[in-house]
């Protein structure tokens, strides 16, 4: 970042390595970003970019991304050597095929495109790597892209509750772009599913606290009978706090207590 002019504490160095995999994974090389430049912010993440580069060369270094963008530079330099690898790879299987980004695509679509023995296993309907620029055109485009791909829906919910799939069939039917499917179980209704829409998360955790509570002493159940999940480590803080308070105990089942 010193390199171009700018101050590491006006400009923070997990940032520009952020916008810096984020052009790597859209295959944008150096020169494309800055001449794509809409923005003065721009230039300067272009320019860190090129420097960046510059520094990897000298170092005879590569960085995690480039060791997907590296083999595509030479599959398309050697197309003989690219063929070599699509005769050594002739059936290929991408498991979580929605959160794929478009390096990852390029490189399969160039190992598959010889033999066409292409199977990927993936949910349209749940693309969490948004922020690592899984693109969910990939598998909503599969067919597009593979013409006489077979398509296999999972509809069938093994695990939860008739009432608890219902619900969620309900909600990711209001994805605007999605592949049609209707999920579903043979497994008995079960309980009413509760939704509540609260302030922050302190409410939240103060509101999960108090139902365990009530359930307990309305239903005699004990702390084991519950569980509380979430999506992601963070969450478990204020949750905690809120046990501890409430002098409720608690066991934290694959994280770390804070």
């Amino acid at each position: 970042i010193a390199n171009i002019g700018q101050d590491p504490k006006q400009l923070a160095p997990r940032r520009v390595s952020s916008r810096i995999s984020a052009y790597k994974s859209g295959m944008v090389s150096p020169d494309e970003a800055r001449n794509t430049a809409a923005n003065f912010g721009d230039e300067i993440m272009a320019r860190a970019y090129s420097e960046y580069q510059r520094l990897l060369r000298k170092a005879n270094a590569i960085d995690f991304d480039d060791l997907l963008i590296l083999p595509l530079n030479l599959f398309e330099a050697e197309p003989r050597l690219l063929e070599r690898y699509q005769e050594r790879f002739r059936y290929i299987l991408v498991d979580e095929y929605q959160d794929t980004n478009r390096v990852q695509y390029v490189l399969v679509e160039a190992l598959a495109q010889k033999h066409q023995n292409l199977f990927v296993v993936g949910d349209p309907d749940q693309s969490i790597y948004r922020w690592r620029q899984a693109d969910i055109r990939n598998i909503l485009d599969f067919q597009k892209s593979f013409h006489e791909a077979q398509r296999v829906d999972l509809e069938v919910n093994y695990r939860s509750t008739a009432r608890i799939v219902s619900v969620a069939d309900h909600v990711i039917r209001h994805n605007r772009d999605r592949i049609d499917r209707r999920l579903r179980t043979n497994n008995d209704d079960g309980d009413q599913v509760s939704i509540r829409e609260l302030a922050d998360q302190q409410h939240e955790a103060d509101f999960v606290v108090s139902e365990i509570r009530r359930l307990m002493q309305q239903r005699g159940l004990g702390g084991d009978d519950f569980a509380v999940m979430y999506r992601t480590t963070a969450q478990s803080r204020v949750l905690e706090e809120a046990f501890r308070v409430s002098d409720l105990p608690y066991q934290i089942v694959g994280g770390v207590r804070f």
